[in-house]
């Protein structure tokens, strides 16, 4: 790579649009990071951020001093709005003004009048009057200096844990006339649709229900594995009745295998628990054919399930097929590979890498005009959902600190698009979901943390806890930055996901593959110091232009006095 002359020192040159140098602007509908922060930093973030959306609210305040429901019913709604979408933020303090037809959000602050009621034990019991079930909330306050000590508050909503969230009493108030307004009925179901709450309509309502097997889905099928189980041993017992033998039974009591899974198909779409404990008895057995068969049949029988969508025009019909089927068998692919991992049995993980790309490249040329795709299932869902299960897989082996398997997920060439060969396929899939208005969050590691958060057998993998999770993808998305840039020798090839986040999530894998001459080669084969050093300025330029205002990544904030001198011994790159 030919980076010599020195990069550009002012921050505010390159812009806050997403778009790394030289590279296509990344767009996602949301970007905001829902981490659950109420530091000052983050709430003068989401205030600069000047737009609402679906997980960013702004109101002038909330009146819970009166007699007047109007503020209790509005918070209520918001709330539970948020808490069955994503969860998100509530500023307090930011006017909405309309000027021409623009519209504008002024930060003017909460009055000391309605400060005295912002408590969170006040404002909790607002809300769960009108509900049967408790909402998850935190609130911060702030007077900020950057506008003039004016008092702001900052209400973070969690996505509800227990479910979707129904409404169980009317949310009404009186208006200044004496007339009723209704803003909502009990039995409603409230969503937030772009910057607005509203009650949840017929694809809203499909949208919960997929939220709601998703998070069901493990503990049904492990329910369906027991009965299995048990109608098995029933089977074994009634055959040894009938044929007066107790063979079979000495069988049973020497510790021979149990009943096998081998070519059944419906163990693909077990939930991930039940599928671990077929992988652990393959394992365990020497069962090598088992597994062998399940990623020999897993393309054909996730294309199976899809064209089966693809026949039904209902789209209920197309969203329960994705949820029951195609989602969990992606899902047991990243169990099957990590499970191995854990128990060092490493030769199926170049297996897992191949079907996942079979899945992702046969999706090129797969007939998506069949109304019920074009509207859930789409090239590029297949293409993001292969991914996010890649992330997870890499960022596990990162955790696991295998690093020598790790490159194998990252540098896989895109064969049926000449562009993306040398930029792999974390790049297309994040370019191409991008164009097609689908990417929910700013990058493919917010896209993935709120993966393995919904799913809780990959969140015990990381300790269940958020910041692991978060680090190591980072440090996953990092690398394969690293790779796509020194490969195609264009600075735009990796898109610098990580740059939402503190630099602190990221910088532990820089310190290592600088420091550690093992874990280099391991991480970044045959890489020179030079090299690197240029691809890390490159990448955290990027970064710092991906976090923009809301408070990631920051341009040469490096803790560790080693990287800074690791950098500094050489001339910065061209941008």
């Amino acid at each position: 790579m030919s980076m010599t002359e020195e990069m550009p020192q002012e921050h505010g040159q390159q812009g806050l649009s997403g778009k790394p140098q030289g590279g296509e602007e990344i767009v996602a509908q949301s970007q905001v990071v829902l981490d659950g922060d109420l530091s000052r930093e983050r709430l003068l973030a989401l205030i600069g951020l000047g737009r609402e959306e679906e997980s960013l609210d702004y109101k002038r305040s909330y009146d819970l001093t009166g007699k007047s429901t109007k503020d209790r019913v509005e918070m209520a709604r918001d709330v539970v709005a948020m808490a069955n979408t994503f969860g998100g933020y509530i500023v307090l303090g930011v006017d909405e003004r309309r000027t021409g037809g623009r519209l504008t959000y002024e930060p003017v602050g909460i009055s000391e009048v309605h400060l005295k009621s912002l408590d969170i034990d006040k404002l909790k019991p607002q809300v769960e009057r009108y509900l049967n079930l408790p909402v998850p909330i935190r609130l911060q306050i702030h007077y900020l200096d950057e506008h003039e000590g004016r008092c702001f508050a900052l209400l973070f909503v969690e996505e509800s844990p227990e479910g979707t969230i129904v409404v169980e009493k009317d949310g009404q108030y009186q208006d200044e006339k004496g007339s009723t307004k209704e803003v909502f009925r009990a039995g409603d179901v409230l969503v937030r649709d772009g910057g607005s709450s509203r009650r949840a309509d017929q694809n809203a309502m499909r949208e919960q229900v997929s939220k709601m097997r998703r998070r069901e889905r493990e503990r049904w099928t492990e329910e369906i594995l027991g009965v299995r189980e048990l109608t098995s041993r029933l089977d074994r017992l009634i055959e040894v009745l009938n044929q007066g033998s107790t063979e079979s039974g000495a069988a049973e009591g020497s510790g021979r295998p149990g009943p096998s899974y081998a070519q059944d198909e419906t163990s693909y779409f077990l939930g991930a628990s039940a599928f671990e404990g077929i992988v652990l008895g393959a394992l365990r057995a020497g069962d090598d054919l088992t597994l062998k068969w399940y990623l020999n049949n897993a393309t054909s029988t996730f294309y199976k399930a899809l064209e089966q969508a693809a026949a039904s025009d209902d789209l209920g019909e197309a969203n329960r097929i994705r949820d029951n089927r195609m989602e969990p068998l992606l899902d047991n692919l990243a169990v099957l590979a990590i499970t191995c991992a854990q128990y060092r049995r490493l030769q199926f993980l170049s297996d897992v890498r191949d079907v996942l790309y079979g899945i992702y490249d046969r999706a090129h040329i797969t007939d998506f005009d069949r109304p019920s795709l074009q509207v859930e299932l789409r090239q590029t869902w297949v293409w993001e959902a292969v991914i996010k299960r890649v992330y997870t897989i890499g960022a596990t082996l990162l955790w696991l600190k295998l690093y020598d398997e790790v490159p194998a997920f990252i540098r896989q060439p895109v064969v049926f698009d000449s562009y993306y060969q040398d930029e792999y396929w974390a790049r297309h899939a994040l370019t191409m979901r991008s164009r097609d208005g689908r990417l929910t969050r700013q990058g493919l590691c917010a896209v993935t943390e709120d993966f393995i958060g919904e799913r809780e057998w990959f969140y015990r993998v990381f300790w269940e806890n958020e910041d692991n999770v978060i680090a190591s993808l980072c440090q996953f998305d990092f690398l394969q930055c690293v790779h796509a840039i020194d490969e195609s020798d264009r600075h735009s090839a990796g898109y610098p996901s990580f740059g939402i986040y503190y630099n602190s999530r990221t910088e532990p894998i820089i310190s290592l593959v600088i420091k550690d001459k093992r874990v280099r080669e391991a991480l970044l084969p045959q890489l020179s110091d030079e090299v690197l050093a240029d691809i890390v300025k490159i990448l955290d330029w990027n970064a710092d232009s991906v976090s923009g205002l809301l408070n990631g990544w920051n341009l040469n904030d490096w803790r560790d006095p080693d990287i800074e001198a690791f950098l500094k011994r050489y001339p910065d790159p061209v941008l």
